[in-house]
């Protein structure tokens, strides 16, 4: 405390009372006792002290400016970094509530169910953690923020890795969001060229990430829904592409789609734990999505074998 209150004065004598007190030496010391090119010669020694003096503060301050705001940063990764494992936590602990579940039964029938728990109500639990991670550290009201997810069963043969064009449109289902596009089927959404899903398909976009939807409305890549209408403002607008492949070949494929209303990620007129959207950018694309892709990545896995069994089954019983 005494350091930084000698820090304080020291500063101020330099920044202030030096300065004005440097031309005072023409008046004060008289000409019998130094001339004036001795007294010119002082004035020039006490501006380099003082301007040395300045700038080694300047630099000092700056250096303990930066500290700070590095202290800040290790801080806000730290939380945002908790926030996360809490969450992720929340979801492993909501699978181990499915499975409970399924012990109340008398009988379970695994050739019908396949897995002790559903995947796809899973994977919708998934989406509310994340929805409300999100709300969480960006501070927007849950109601502002929807998370939703589409997946498809590509069809390919063993001899192509990927879709035909034609097919890539077809097959999409919903795991969650369906509620912020009502007006749409999935199907309509992903055929619309001015729908978000359309861009998504069209480009086999691997992530995007837009602050202000306004721009993916002028560009024809968004189409401004019903719950969009009821704001003032248009949110912002982000989506990851995760699949479950193996050997080069896409069994299940999915978009996340993070997206705000009335209330961006980032917005400079309000208050924000973020510095500029490239840091929320940054962080949702680094710290959050990575952790979350684990999780779904596997479970689009469980899907895909529990479709392909039921597949199976099928086919075993039309014969």
């Amino acid at each position: 405390m005494k350091n930084d209150i000698s820090k304080s004065i020291c500063k101020a004598l330099i920044f202030t009372v030096l300065p004005f007190a440097i031309p005072l030496i023409f008046e004060i010391i008289p000409n019998t006792f130094i001339n004036n090119v001795g007294k010119i010669i002082i004035v020039l020694l006490l501006f380099a002290i003082d301007t040395y003096f300045v700038f080694k503060i300047t630099v000092r301050d700056c250096k303990e400016l930066n500290d700070a705001k590095n202290i800040i940063d290790t801080n806000k990764r730290f939380y945002i970094s908790r926030k996360v494992l809490d969450r992720i936590a929340n979801c492993e602990k909501i699978k181990g509530e499915f499975i409970k579940d399924e012990t109340n039964k008398l009988h379970y029938n695994y050739k019908e169910n396949i897995l002790l728990y559903n995947p796809h109500r899973y994977l919708e639990r998934v989406c509310d953690e994340l929805k409300t991670l999100v709300s969480d550290i960006t501070h927007i009201d849950l109601e502002y923020v929807s998370v939703s997810f589409i997946y498809k069963y590509p069809k390919h043969s063993k001899k192509n890795v990927t879709e035909s064009e034609s097919e890539k449109w077809n097959g999409w289902k919903w795991i969650t969001g369906k509620d912020s596009t009502a007006s749409f089927d999935l199907k309509e959404l992903v055929n619309r060229k001015d729908s978000y899903y359309h861009y998504l398909v069209a480009n086999d976009k691997t992530a995007s990430f837009e602050n202000d939807k306004v721009k993916l409305i002028n560009q024809q890549r968004y189409y401004v829904s019903e719950k969009d209408g009821r704001h003032k403002k248009y949110g912002s607008i982000s989506a990851h592409k995760m699949s479950f492949k193996h050997n080069n070949y896409t069994f299940c494929t999915g978009y996340l789609i993070i997206s705000t209303y009335g209330k961006k990620f980032y917005d400079y007129y309000d208050e924000n734990e973020f510095r500029s959207e490239a840091e929320f950018e940054e962080i949702l694309f680094e710290q959050i999505i990575p952790s979350f892709r684990k999780l779904i990545e596997t479970e689009l896995g469980l899907l895909y074998l529990r479709h392909n069994e039921r597949e199976k089954i099928l086919k075993h019983h039309k014969k």
